[in-house]
Protein backbone atom coordinates (compact mmCIF):
# COMPACT_ATOMS: atom_id res chain seq x y z
CA UNK A 1 0.00 0.00 0.00
CA UNK A 2 1.33 3.62 -0.92
CA UNK A 3 1.48 6.66 1.73
CA UNK A 4 -1.06 7.76 -0.58
CA UNK A 5 -3.96 5.37 -0.16
CA UNK A 6 -2.01 4.62 3.56
CA UNK A 7 -3.13 8.70 4.42
CA UNK A 8 -6.36 8.36 2.81
CA UNK A 9 -5.61 10.08 -0.13
CA UNK A 10 -6.11 7.02 -2.58
CA UNK A 11 -8.48 5.04 -1.69
CA UNK A 12 -9.20 3.02 -5.36
CA UNK A 13 -5.52 0.99 -4.56
CA UNK A 14 -6.43 -0.37 -1.27
CA UNK A 15 -9.57 -2.48 -1.66
CA UNK A 16 -10.26 -2.40 2.03
CA UNK A 17 -10.77 1.41 1.73
CA UNK A 18 -13.24 1.49 -0.14
CA UNK A 19 -16.27 0.19 1.94
CA UNK A 20 -14.46 2.62 4.66
CA UNK A 21 -16.13 6.37 4.48
CA UNK A 22 -15.13 7.32 7.75
CA UNK A 23 -11.20 6.77 7.24
CA UNK A 24 -10.32 10.84 7.33
CA UNK A 25 -9.29 12.59 3.76
CA UNK A 26 -7.20 15.70 3.75
CA UNK A 27 -9.37 18.28 2.83
CA UNK A 28 -9.62 20.10 -0.78
CA UNK A 29 -8.15 22.77 1.41
CA UNK A 30 -5.06 21.55 2.44
CA UNK A 31 -2.61 20.27 -0.54
CA UNK A 32 -1.16 17.19 -0.07
CA UNK A 33 2.93 16.96 -0.82
CA UNK A 34 4.02 14.57 -3.46
CA UNK A 35 6.53 12.79 -1.27
CA UNK A 36 6.25 11.38 2.10
CA UNK A 37 8.32 12.79 5.00
CA UNK A 38 9.35 10.90 7.83
CA UNK A 39 8.12 12.46 11.60
CA UNK A 40 9.68 12.02 14.82
CA UNK A 41 7.91 9.32 17.37
CA UNK A 42 6.00 11.12 19.81
CA UNK A 43 8.85 10.06 22.38
CA UNK A 44 11.68 10.94 20.80
CA UNK A 45 13.43 13.97 21.54
CA UNK A 46 17.16 12.63 20.41
CA UNK A 47 18.88 10.62 18.22
CA UNK A 48 19.23 8.08 20.84
CA UNK A 49 16.09 8.69 23.06
CA UNK A 50 12.60 7.02 22.89
CA UNK A 51 10.38 4.87 25.63
CA UNK A 52 10.08 1.44 26.67
CA UNK A 53 7.74 0.75 23.87
CA UNK A 54 9.60 1.96 21.36
CA UNK A 55 13.60 2.29 22.23
CA UNK A 56 14.16 -0.14 24.93
CA UNK A 57 17.84 0.33 24.44
CA UNK A 58 19.51 3.68 22.89
CA UNK A 59 19.75 2.76 19.86
CA UNK A 60 19.86 5.25 17.20
CA UNK A 61 16.95 6.39 15.55
CA UNK A 62 15.67 8.84 13.42
CA UNK A 63 15.32 12.59 14.59
CA UNK A 64 14.29 16.01 12.92
CA UNK A 65 14.64 18.42 15.46
CA UNK A 66 12.84 20.86 12.24
CA UNK A 67 9.43 19.02 13.32
CA UNK A 68 9.36 21.12 16.95
CA UNK A 69 8.30 24.48 15.57
CA UNK A 70 7.87 27.70 17.50
CA UNK A 71 7.87 27.70 21.32
CA UNK A 72 8.45 24.26 21.02
CA UNK A 73 12.13 24.49 19.04
CA UNK A 74 13.54 26.27 22.71
CA UNK A 75 12.24 23.03 24.41
CA UNK A 76 14.07 20.08 22.36
CA UNK A 77 16.12 18.35 24.96
CA UNK A 78 16.61 13.99 25.56
CA UNK A 79 13.70 13.10 27.35
CA UNK A 80 15.18 11.20 30.28
CA UNK A 81 13.58 8.53 29.92
CA UNK A 82 14.44 5.58 31.55
CA UNK A 83 15.24 2.48 29.31
CA UNK A 84 13.78 -1.10 30.06
CA UNK A 85 16.36 -4.35 28.79
CA UNK A 86 13.95 -7.04 29.74
CA UNK A 87 13.06 -7.87 26.01
CA UNK A 88 15.91 -8.68 23.50
CA UNK A 89 16.02 -5.50 21.16
CA UNK A 90 15.44 -7.86 18.21
CA UNK A 91 11.82 -8.08 19.66
CA UNK A 92 11.09 -4.52 19.17
CA UNK A 93 10.52 -3.13 15.91
CA UNK A 94 10.81 0.69 15.54
CA UNK A 95 8.15 1.74 13.66
CA UNK A 96 8.43 5.00 11.50
CA UNK A 97 5.70 7.81 10.94
CA UNK A 98 5.30 8.80 7.78
CA UNK A 99 3.06 11.97 6.51
CA UNK A 100 1.80 13.80 2.92
CA UNK A 101 0.70 16.17 5.10
CA UNK A 102 2.66 20.15 4.58
CA UNK A 103 5.16 20.85 7.02
CA UNK A 104 2.91 24.00 8.58
CA UNK A 105 2.82 24.55 12.39
CA UNK A 106 -0.65 23.13 11.46
CA UNK A 107 0.38 19.72 11.30
CA UNK A 108 3.40 19.96 13.52
CA UNK A 109 1.74 21.84 16.68
CA UNK A 110 1.89 19.11 19.57
CA UNK A 111 -0.24 18.78 22.53
CA UNK A 112 0.95 20.41 25.77
CA UNK A 113 2.53 18.85 28.35
CA UNK A 114 0.53 16.94 31.31
CA UNK A 115 3.71 17.19 33.51
CA UNK A 116 6.93 18.67 32.64
CA UNK A 117 9.12 14.91 33.15
CA UNK A 118 6.57 13.11 30.67
CA UNK A 119 8.51 13.97 27.21
CA UNK A 120 5.74 13.20 24.54
CA UNK A 121 5.21 15.72 21.94
CA UNK A 122 2.19 14.23 19.80
CA UNK A 123 1.34 16.77 16.63
CA UNK A 124 -1.58 16.70 14.44
CA UNK A 125 0.33 14.72 12.04
CA UNK A 126 0.33 11.70 13.96
CA UNK A 127 -3.26 11.96 14.65
CA UNK A 128 -4.10 11.88 10.64
CA UNK A 129 -1.22 9.01 10.38
CA UNK A 130 -3.13 6.79 12.69
CA UNK A 131 -6.74 7.75 11.81
CA UNK A 132 -6.07 7.58 7.92
CA UNK A 133 -4.79 4.19 8.34
CA UNK A 134 -6.33 1.40 6.93
CA UNK A 135 -6.69 -0.23 10.51
CA UNK A 136 -6.10 2.65 12.71
CA UNK A 137 -6.20 0.54 16.18
CA UNK A 138 -2.75 -0.63 14.88
CA UNK A 139 -1.47 1.73 13.72
CA UNK A 140 -2.03 3.58 17.17
CA UNK A 141 -0.60 1.28 19.20
CA UNK A 142 2.59 0.89 16.77
CA UNK A 143 2.88 4.77 16.68
CA UNK A 144 1.87 6.32 20.05
CA UNK A 145 1.62 3.41 22.90
CA UNK A 146 4.33 4.58 24.76
CA UNK A 147 5.72 4.04 28.56
CA UNK A 148 8.74 4.80 30.49
CA UNK A 149 9.87 5.99 33.92
CA UNK A 150 11.56 9.28 34.54
CA UNK A 151 13.34 10.27 37.73
CA UNK A 152 14.83 8.32 40.62
CA UNK A 153 13.84 9.66 43.99
CA UNK A 154 10.62 9.28 43.55
CA UNK A 155 10.47 7.44 40.01
CA UNK A 156 7.63 9.13 38.09
CA UNK A 157 6.39 6.26 36.04
CA UNK A 158 3.83 6.76 32.71
CA UNK A 159 2.35 5.69 30.07
CA UNK A 160 0.21 6.81 27.23
CA UNK A 161 -2.40 4.78 25.75
CA UNK A 162 -4.56 4.75 22.59
CA UNK A 163 -8.20 4.20 21.40
CA UNK A 164 -10.19 4.28 18.56
CA UNK A 165 -13.81 4.93 19.94
CA UNK A 166 -15.65 2.82 17.58
CA UNK A 167 -17.75 4.09 14.66
CA UNK A 168 -20.80 1.45 15.77
CA UNK A 169 -22.23 4.18 18.12
CA UNK A 170 -24.43 6.59 15.76
CA UNK A 171 -24.15 9.27 18.61
CA UNK A 172 -20.43 9.47 18.02
CA UNK A 173 -20.39 9.92 14.65
CA UNK A 174 -16.89 9.04 12.99
CA UNK A 175 -14.06 7.35 14.90
CA UNK A 176 -11.83 9.49 17.21
CA UNK A 177 -8.83 9.17 18.82
CA UNK A 178 -8.91 9.00 22.49
CA UNK A 179 -6.01 9.10 24.73
CA UNK A 180 -5.36 8.16 28.30
CA UNK A 181 -2.11 9.40 30.28
CA UNK A 182 -1.76 7.58 33.43
CA UNK A 183 1.35 8.45 35.91
CA UNK A 184 1.97 7.36 39.03
CA UNK A 185 4.52 8.08 41.74
CA UNK A 186 5.34 7.23 45.09
CA UNK A 187 5.42 9.21 48.86
CA UNK A 188 6.36 8.40 51.90
CA UNK A 189 6.73 10.22 55.12
CA UNK A 190 10.24 9.12 57.72
CA UNK A 191 8.91 8.27 61.20
CA UNK A 192 11.75 8.02 62.37
CA UNK A 193 11.85 4.53 64.84
CA UNK A 194 8.49 3.97 64.83
CA UNK A 195 6.81 0.99 63.19
CA UNK A 196 3.58 -0.91 63.86
CA UNK A 197 4.88 -2.79 66.54
CA UNK A 198 6.41 0.17 68.70
CA UNK A 199 5.88 -0.82 72.35
CA UNK A 200 5.43 2.76 73.70
CA UNK A 201 1.88 4.84 72.93
CA UNK A 202 3.68 7.74 71.90
CA UNK A 203 1.54 8.79 68.52
CA UNK A 204 4.66 9.77 66.22
CA UNK A 205 3.35 12.70 63.05
CA UNK A 206 5.44 14.66 60.09
CA UNK A 207 4.13 16.67 57.46
CA UNK A 208 6.66 16.67 54.46
CA UNK A 209 6.34 18.97 51.15
CA UNK A 210 6.00 17.29 47.95
CA UNK A 211 8.81 18.15 45.77
CA UNK A 212 8.76 20.15 42.89
CA UNK A 213 8.90 17.62 40.19
CA UNK A 214 6.46 15.56 41.05
CA UNK A 215 3.51 18.29 42.10
CA UNK A 216 2.34 19.77 39.10
CA UNK A 217 -0.11 18.28 36.56
CA UNK A 218 -1.43 19.97 33.50
CA UNK A 219 -4.64 17.89 32.47
CA UNK A 220 -5.30 20.40 29.71
CA UNK A 221 -5.16 24.30 29.42
CA UNK A 222 -8.02 25.26 31.51
CA UNK A 223 -7.08 23.01 34.35
CA UNK A 224 -3.84 22.36 36.89
CA UNK A 225 -3.68 19.67 39.32
CA UNK A 226 -0.86 20.37 42.34
CA UNK A 227 -0.04 18.04 45.00
CA UNK A 228 1.60 20.49 47.81
CA UNK A 229 2.57 17.82 50.97
CA UNK A 230 2.03 14.85 52.84
CA UNK A 231 1.59 13.69 56.45
CA UNK A 232 2.26 10.12 58.07
CA UNK A 233 1.19 9.82 61.26
CA UNK A 234 1.73 6.50 63.53
CA UNK A 235 -0.09 5.87 66.15
CA UNK A 236 -2.21 2.56 68.20
CA UNK A 237 0.59 0.47 65.87
CA UNK A 238 -1.51 1.77 62.66
CA UNK A 239 0.19 3.90 60.04
CA UNK A 240 -1.56 6.65 58.54
CA UNK A 241 -1.01 9.44 55.59
CA UNK A 242 -2.88 12.17 54.42
CA UNK A 243 -1.83 13.80 51.22
CA UNK A 244 -3.18 17.63 50.11
CA UNK A 245 -3.83 18.95 47.00
CA UNK A 246 -4.85 22.31 45.16
CA UNK A 247 -7.00 22.36 41.91
CA UNK A 248 -7.52 25.28 39.57
CA UNK A 249 -9.86 25.74 36.77
CA UNK A 250 -10.26 28.93 34.62
CA UNK A 251 -13.40 30.73 35.04
CA UNK A 252 -15.80 30.72 32.39
CA UNK A 253 -15.04 32.95 29.34
CA UNK A 254 -11.68 33.69 31.14
CA UNK A 255 -8.21 33.12 30.34
CA UNK A 256 -6.57 34.23 33.29
CA UNK A 257 -8.96 34.37 36.21
CA UNK A 258 -8.79 30.87 38.01
CA UNK A 259 -11.09 29.17 40.57
CA UNK A 260 -8.93 27.29 43.29
CA UNK A 261 -10.07 25.10 45.36
CA UNK A 262 -8.28 22.93 48.40
CA UNK A 263 -8.72 19.18 49.41
CA UNK A 264 -6.96 16.60 50.95
CA UNK A 265 -7.12 12.65 50.90
CA UNK A 266 -6.58 10.43 53.94
CA UNK A 267 -6.15 6.79 54.13
CA UNK A 268 -7.95 6.66 57.18
CA UNK A 269 -10.94 8.11 55.21
CA UNK A 270 -10.08 6.23 51.77
CA UNK A 271 -12.82 8.63 50.13
CA UNK A 272 -12.74 9.10 46.06
CA UNK A 273 -10.86 12.21 44.62
CA UNK A 274 -13.81 14.40 42.44
CA UNK A 275 -12.39 14.13 38.95
CA UNK A 276 -11.36 17.47 36.75
CA UNK A 277 -13.93 17.35 33.45
CA UNK A 278 -13.26 20.62 31.73
CA UNK A 279 -16.49 21.87 29.55
CA UNK A 280 -13.85 23.68 27.04
CA UNK A 281 -12.26 20.48 25.98
CA UNK A 282 -12.08 17.34 25.95
CA UNK A 283 -10.32 16.34 28.54
CA UNK A 284 -10.91 14.23 32.03
CA UNK A 285 -8.91 14.01 34.17
CA UNK A 286 -9.04 11.11 37.23
CA UNK A 287 -7.16 10.60 40.75
CA UNK A 288 -6.32 7.68 42.67
CA UNK A 289 -4.25 7.50 46.16
CA UNK A 290 -4.13 4.58 47.49
CA UNK A 291 -1.94 3.21 50.25
CA UNK A 292 0.40 0.16 49.74
CA UNK A 293 1.79 -2.42 52.64
CA UNK A 294 4.81 -1.07 53.71
CA UNK A 295 3.54 2.44 54.50
CA UNK A 296 3.76 3.62 50.83
CA UNK A 297 1.38 6.32 49.18
CA UNK A 298 0.61 5.68 45.38
CA UNK A 299 -0.49 8.92 43.67
CA UNK A 300 -1.70 7.71 40.19
CA UNK A 301 -3.35 10.47 37.55
CA UNK A 302 -4.62 9.59 34.82
CA UNK A 303 -5.98 11.80 32.04
CA UNK A 304 -7.92 11.34 29.18
CA UNK A 305 -8.59 13.09 26.13
CA UNK A 306 -10.31 12.90 22.98
CA UNK A 307 -8.49 14.46 19.63
CA UNK A 308 -11.42 13.86 17.77
CA UNK A 309 -11.26 12.33 13.91
CA UNK A 310 -8.20 13.50 12.48
CA UNK A 311 -9.58 14.93 9.23
CA UNK A 312 -8.36 18.02 9.61
CA UNK A 313 -6.33 20.45 11.83
CA UNK A 314 -9.22 23.23 12.27
CA UNK A 315 -11.24 20.20 14.38
CA UNK A 316 -13.10 22.11 17.18
CA UNK A 317 -11.71 19.01 19.29
CA UNK A 318 -7.87 19.54 18.82
CA UNK A 319 -7.76 23.33 18.34
CA UNK A 320 -9.26 22.76 22.18
CA UNK A 321 -6.15 20.55 23.36
CA UNK A 322 -3.54 21.80 21.14
CA UNK A 323 -4.22 25.48 21.27
CA UNK A 324 -6.44 25.84 24.09
CA UNK A 325 -9.18 27.26 21.95
CA UNK A 326 -12.50 26.95 23.60
CA UNK A 327 -15.66 25.05 22.37
CA UNK A 328 -18.49 26.60 21.19
CA UNK A 329 -21.11 27.13 24.51
CA UNK A 330 -22.90 23.50 25.21
CA UNK A 331 -20.31 21.74 22.79
CA UNK A 332 -19.88 19.53 25.55
CA UNK A 333 -22.53 18.63 27.83
CA UNK A 334 -21.92 17.19 31.63
CA UNK A 335 -23.48 14.02 30.01
CA UNK A 336 -19.99 13.33 28.74
CA UNK A 337 -18.20 13.83 31.17
CA UNK A 338 -16.48 10.12 32.14
CA UNK A 339 -17.36 8.93 28.20
CA UNK A 340 -13.40 8.45 27.80
CA UNK A 341 -13.25 6.73 30.42
CA UNK A 342 -15.64 4.28 30.26
CA UNK A 343 -14.31 3.82 26.70
CA UNK A 344 -11.05 2.44 28.20
CA UNK A 345 -12.53 0.41 31.09
CA UNK A 346 -14.64 -1.52 28.61
CA UNK A 347 -11.94 -1.79 26.39
CA UNK A 348 -9.98 -3.40 28.69
CA UNK A 349 -7.41 -0.48 29.42
CA UNK A 350 -8.17 0.84 32.95
CA UNK A 351 -5.01 0.09 33.98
Amino acid sequence: MGFRSLLGLDKSSDPACKSREDIPSLSTEIVPLKEAWQGNLPCVHSATDGCANHIPAQTAVFFDTSLFVGSNASKIKPSGNHKSNDLPDTEHIIPTVESLLPKSVDSLTVLPKVHKSVAFSLGFYHVHAVMASADPSSAAARLISCRATTGSNPALSWTVQPLIEPAGDKSIGNPSLLLKYTLSFGLKADLGSWTETVQHGRAVSKEMLIGSGYRDFNPCAHSHLAFTSQKGEGRDHVRYAEVHYTRKTLKDGSSSKWIEAKGEWKSEVDEPIEPICCARCYTDCHVEISMVPGGVVVVCVSVYKDLGEGRHWADAKWLSLARGVDLQPGAREASDFGRMRRGFVENGLSL
